[in-house]
């Protein structure tokens, strides 16, 4: 793997040369970079988007099942956050026909790209979007200086940069980035790919809250301190699953929204993405998508987190 100095150099001559070239020659990628968008948070889009049920739905399980799940650590964990989100949700919104279909959820041990390539080998009609977990304040974050989280590594191996129009920036704590039709050319070893393994895929560019106030729970796991800043992170997470509607995504690649340096909870952050897909006991959530992909690189508190809070529902 290339130091930091190796990497920020392969940057600049990836993003400074190799991608203008790719966008002079290739009129796919020049459209997909021209056709990246802001799109702000709507609430109303959301609630089209997702049968969220109401307070009678999302009450206490009964005694019985909670007598169950209470000899289970990870479960009784989960079923107190799940309580805990209940106490902050809006008021009731309508719900749509129960017989919608939901997503397969999916959680794996994978870089974001990796997973989607995946994704399209074994699904090759699929509208496949991965997350980029993104910095609200610069196109790329420290790509140029060869950092290599998440959002600079999407940079570096892709044509995503040039889709970061600088007149997006700052993000609005309420809005994403789409880009449609994003060229990955280069692995995650950063590699180059022969050009018969390149591949196309829709990213959605979404900013976690930086380093939000945090304490710790009960049962000693770190939670969010401030209920807006809460509601703030369900609001984002909302919106990513609005874009991915709105836009036809079939397959969607995500992963633990602001669990690295950004510091929030995993715990709770998966507690949120798993409120906003099943919302509710009646499990009337996200519909429209067939297959929600959590794809975490690391073996650690993110995977842990994620694989406990969907054990019960998610698929090999």
């Amino acid at each position: 793997m290339l130091n930091k100095s190796d990497r920020a150099k392969l940057a600049k001559k990836t993003i400074n040369k190799f991608i203008p070239h790719l966008i002079e020659v290739d009129a796919r990628v020049r459209e997909g970079v021209q056709q990246s968008e802001l799109i702000h948070y709507s609430p109303t889009d959301a609630k089209a988007s997702q049968a969220i049920a109401s307070p009678e739905a999302e009450s206490a399980p009964s005694e019985s099942s909670h007598e169950t799940e209470a000899g289970n650590p990870s479960k009784r964990r989960k079923l107190e956050a799940l309580q805990k989100l209940d106490s902050f949700q809006s008021t009731p919104k309508p719900s749509t026909s129960s017989s919608a279909v939901q997503p397969r959820i999916r959680i794996i041990k994978s870089d974001t790209f990796d997973a989607a390539e995946a994704t399209l080998r074994a699904h090759p009609k699929a509208s496949v979007a991965v997350l980029n977990m993104a910095s609200a304040l610069q196109p790329g974050g420290g790509v140029l200086r060869g950092a290599l989280a998440q959002k600079e590594a999407l940079c570096v191996r892709s044509t995503l940069h040039p889709s970061l129009d600088p007149s997006f920036y700052r993000i609005p704590l309420l809005a994403a980035i789409y880009s449609p039709d994003v060229l990955v050319f280069r692995g995650s070893d950063l590699v180059d790919l022969p050009k018969f393994d390149w591949f196309h895929t829709a990213v959605i560019i979404c900013a976690a809250l930086r380093q939000p106030d945090v304490e710790k729970g009960k049962d000693g796991k770190m939670i969010y301190s401030d209920k807006k800043e809460r509601e703030v992170m369900m609001d984002k997470i909302r919106l990513i699953f609005q874009i991915a509607k709105d836009k036809g995504i079939t397959h969607l690649i995500l992963g633990a929204l602001g669990c690295g340096a950004y510091r929030n909870p995993p715990e709770e952050v998966a507690v949120m993405f798993r409120k906003v897909l099943l919302e509710g006991r009646r499990h009337e959530g996200v519909t429209g998508i067939e297959e929600v992909t959590f794809a975490i690189f690391n073996e650690g508190e993110n995977l842990t987190s994620f694989k406990e809070m969907f054990e019960d529902i998610m698929v090999d």
